[in-house]
């Protein structure tokens, strides 16, 4: 838009210089006419164009789960539900530590390891601070809106500043519906409460997207869901604003506890390289395990996965490797179609109590699939065909699915939904 810092050129220098290193010309420019047309509803008088440049887009949750489904599949071991309950010292050193099982009633499990690595995140300086008393992470809540995608349809990523403050806000396609976000605020919460959207955030995302799009007045009434996360910013110099705090990530190695925190997605493996250098000196000599198999090529061809539609095919190898395959076998045929509205099937609800270590009902709606997220009532219209699946599955009764019905719906209220307005 006319007069918006860093405008055209600046912008695709910067863009250039991408290309340059990625060796890929992957960024151009379009006219305002070719802007509208991308993205409707984009308004103003002053709108002059856009910069472009292609990325990629991940499901956090999705990809958390690929990683832990092909790291057992090479010997590991995961556990969830369980919590640090203390790190056990012997002599000022670092032992193992005390587990606790949150999902049922059994006595702390004890693991004694050469090394530790505390890998939590924005809990980082919380298990940190019993070796090291330095407060180095800090908190920082990012909010979003989904709304539905005839509201608002994208087939990109949309990226402008907001108007109040300049901060980048972005309005991208999100698992069949278009997200708005996000904010970017110091946590002050009960860190180990769900983050949720304030009041504040959803006026501040709404004017933003208004202030680009103001034909389409979205509101209140067009949000399907919520969702927050804590994201660790590696600093604790409050003056400075949360925006432009470090993004980048840092090892820190006290007495047997390695602990890494900060960073991005997209850097994920250089994270873990780095905490694995750090605990090197304490690890007998790694056994030769071959080739690293972590999101290898799937051996299964799209367009045979799913005949007829090798799109999806492409999703659900991207999301389950070669497990995709599997998942589909293991479900009836009716169960492979798309759950209306969504980019999900029922097989794949199916796969997550049996292979995925569903142990909640919200697990299942909000992480291993996001059908919650993007359906009316939390996708409450599914709990017919749910229900029986859970009973053969989980060996659920009445009883505790009814308490877990209850459950979903006090978490999708307080965690996934608006605030109240008066509040």
């Amino acid at each position: 838009r006319k007069g918006v810092f860093p405008g055209r050129w600046l912008f695709g220098i910067l863009l250039w210089v991408y290309d340059r290193i990625a060796r890929v010309k992957s960024s151009g420019y379009c006219d305002a006419q070719e802007s509208r047309r991308r993205f409707d509803g984009l308004g103003g008088d002053d709108l002059k164009g856009a910069c472009y440049y292609t990325d990629g887009i991940t499901d956090d949750s999705r990809l958390v789960m690929r990683v832990l489904q092909e790291s057992l599949e090479q010997g590991g071991n995961a556990l969830n539900y369980v919590k640090v309950d203390q790190l056990l010292l012997e002599n000022g050193e670092l032992q193992g530590v005390s587990l606790v099982d949150q999902a049922g009633d059994s006595a702390p499990i004890e693991l004694r390891a050469p090394v530790v690595i505390n890998a939590t995140g924005a809990w980082a300086d919380k298990l940190r601070n019993d070796v090291n008393s330095e407060i180095r992470v800090r908190p920082l809540r990012g909010s979003h809106l989904v709304i539905p995608r005839e509201r608002l349809p994208v087939d990109g990523v949309y990226s402008f500043f907001h108007p109040s403050d300049k901060r980048s806000i972005f309005v991208f396609p999100w698992e069949g519906a278009t997200a708005i976000g996000t904010t970017d605020l110091d946590h002050s919460g009960d860190i180990d409460e769900e983050a949720c959207i304030t009041q504040e955030e959803v006026v501040y995302l709404l004017d933003g997207v208004n202030s680009q799009c103001p034909e389409k007045h979205i509101s209140r009434a067009d949000v399907i869901s919520t969702w927050s996360g804590v994201r660790p910013g590696i600093g604790s110099e409050r003056s400075r604003h949360p925006s432009r705090e470090r993004r980048d990530h840092a090892v820190w190695s006290d007495q047997g506890l390695v602990t890494v925190s900060g960073g991005k997605l997209t850097t994920f493996r250089l994270i873990a390289l780095d905490a694995l250098a750090a605990a090197k000196s304490r690890l007998p000599e790694p056994r030769q395990t071959g080739e690293d198999r972590i999101f290898s090529k799937p051996e299964v061809d799209p367009g045979r996965l799913v005949p007829g539609d090798p799109s999806w095919g492409r999703r659900l190898l991207g999301r389950y490797g070669d497990a995709a395959r599997a998942l589909l076998a293991a479900a009836p045929e009716e169960e492979h179609r798309r759950i209306e509205g969504t980019d999900f099937c029922l097989a794949e609800c199916r796969w997550a109590i049996q292979q995925e270590a569903t142990v909640h009902l919200d697990d299942l709606m909000l992480r291993r699939t996001r059908v919650g997220l993007l359906l009316p009532a939390g996708g409450e219209q599914l709990f017919p065909s749910l229900s029986p699946m859970f009973r053969e599955l989980a060996q659920w009764s009445d009883e505790h699915w009814q308490r877990e019905v209850e459950r979903y719906r006090g978490i999708l209220q307080r965690y996934y939904s608006l605030p109240d307005s008066a509040s």
